[in-house]
């Protein structure tokens, strides 16, 4: 948890300025799963 609340709003403004990228919109590493599929291994963003 934060210390402060962070809005929607003042989260989108971070994202737009700084071009961050949460982990459910990075692609998996398959490094970090051995044996998945790798056609399995996609962002939990793009799954709509």
């Amino acid at each position: 948890m934060n210390k402060t609340p962070v809005t929607n709003a003042q989260f989108e403004e971070f994202v737009k300025a700084t071009g961050y990228v949460t982990l459910a919109e990075r692609q998996p590493d398959p490094k970090d799963y051995p044996g998945a599929d790798p056609q399995n291994l996609v962002p939990l963003y793009s799954l709509g």
